[in-house]
């Protein structure tokens, strides 16, 4: 940013650091670069931008944890389903060798 506003980075962070003001037409020229309204610059709400931030984290975490559990569900009903396959499976191995069944 400090070279694309043809000023040093040292000063360019002490405008960061509201050390120095910043004048009007800094604040367009940072608008410009950033190509955005200049008063959503005086505006920027850190609070809100970082709690919204965190929100999105949280609801990630929580897609994540619901993703999870669907897959859980899948993967159960999967397992499941394999092993009632196992089962005929053997049964008609047992039938093919002529072998009776348990209980039979």
């Amino acid at each position: 940013m400090a070279s694309s506003l043809d000023m040093s980075q040292n000063n360019y962070s002490k405008i960061e650091l509201e050390r120095n003001h910043l004048t009007l037409e800094r604040l367009q020229q940072i608008a410009r670069i950033l190509d955005i309204d200049p008063v959503k610059i005086i505006e920027f709400d850190e609070d809100f931008i970082f709690n919204n931030h965190n929100q999105q984290s949280d609801n990630a975490a929580n897609s994540i944890t619901q993703h999870s559990e669907k897959m859980q569900i899948l993967l159960e009903s999967i397992i499941q389903h394999l092993k009632e396959e196992n089962a005929f499976l053997r049964s008609e191995v047992e039938f093919l060798r002529g072998t009776p069944k348990a209980g039979e």
